[in-house]
């Protein structure tokens, strides 16, 4: 390095120094809060970025970062409330918009989710992030046709973005516009070819399109670049258990276990539940059902708990472990 080199970049340290010192407060307590998310500290940054706030009230950014917390924490109610507070001071922001309706979505309050992404596109017609979160809201409310519209300008906008071809790919599908689902698919592969969720949405499609044997080769083609996939042998076994091959979809579903390490995973308990019942073998089926309920919240254990139901009838009127 020569002198005037560094003597340029003492000059250029002690005016980034001079910045730092000018900083005000809240602006410290702001970077050391956004710091801490980098880190993946949420709880932790969230009494600085309360801080920033309280030394200056309008501050948004803050109310924006922890709204994004909230997110990430699933509390989504506080989310939206952050949110809120940082769009009455920058109502114009996109950053904003965009994140309230993915907090509003999250939330399931898709009407409210499109109009925040809609306002989000009236400041910014061309954010892709804007795009693509009402293309998500648009399928959740079964718009399809809608969402592809939306899709497109994002693939427009940048022809390569893996994310939006594949969801473009998803509503192709929703639409049983199988092939030209694939084709999409296939775009995503000419990008990365070894892109293991594109691999595997292909193989769903040929399952939909009832190609069983395609299905089957396309989900064995993951074990080439991961040999333990666990989501490549449960989609076997829910595609023989659609062929009603039970036998072999347990076998499939007992080597997932072991890919596992023994250890729960809540598709693959599920698989073995499911078998296990079309075979009879109801008092094994109920255990794993159990385990779901006792693993899970939400959904996957309201779905456990009414399959406990639904197996505990079936053996009080099959005791000897038949349903034939």
């Amino acid at each position: 390095m020569t002198k005037k080199d560094a003597f340029a970049e003492a000059v250029q340290n002690l005016e980034q120094e001079n910045r730092e010192i000018k900083k005000s407060p809240a602006e410290i307590s702001y970077k050391q809060g956004t710091q801490l998310i980098s880190a993946g500290q949420f709880k932790e940054a969230i009494s600085h970025l309360q801080k920033a706030i309280d030394l200056d009230p309008d501050y948004w950014q803050a109310y924006n970062s922890l709204g994004f917390i909230y997110m990430k924490l699933k509390e989504f109610k506080k989310a939206r409330g952050e949110f809120d507070k940082a769009v009455k001071i920058k109502p114009r922001e996109v950053s904003i918009w965009i994140n309230k309706g993915m907090a509003l979505s999250l939330s399931n309050l898709y009407e409210d989710a499109k109009d925040a992404f809609d306002l989000a596109l009236q400041i910014n017609p061309k954010s892709i992030e804007a795009l693509n979160g009402k293309a998500v809201v648009l399928q959740k409310l079964y718009q399809y046709k809608e969402a592809l519209d939306v899709l497109e300008t994002v693939i427009a906008l940048d022809p390569n973005r893996m994310d939006s071809l594949m969801s473009i790919g998803v509503t192709l599908q929703r639409l049983k516009m199988f092939d030209k689902a694939i084709e999409y698919f296939e775009k995503v592969l000419k990008i990365d070819r070894k892109n293991i969720p594109a691999i595997s949405a292909i193989g769903v499609t040929y399952n939909l399109m009832d190609k069983p044997e395609k299905a089957i080769e396309t989900f064995k083609s993951i074990f080439k670049i991961d040999k333990n996939s666990i989501t490549a042998q449960v989609s076997i076994g829910y595609v023989l258990q659609k062929q009603n091959q039970f036998l072999k979809a347990l076998d499939t579903y007992e080597r997932a276990v072991e890919m596992n390490g023994g250890q729960y995973h809540p598709k693959v308990w599920d698989g073995l539940a499911s078998c296990l019942t079309k075979l009879g073998k109801f008092d094994e089926s109920l255990k794993y059902y159990r385990d779901i309920a006792s693993n899970e919240n939400g959904s996957r254990k309201f779905a456990a708990e009414r399959s406990l139901r639904f197996v505990s009838k079936i053996k009080q009127k099959y005791p000897n472990g038949s349903s034939e």
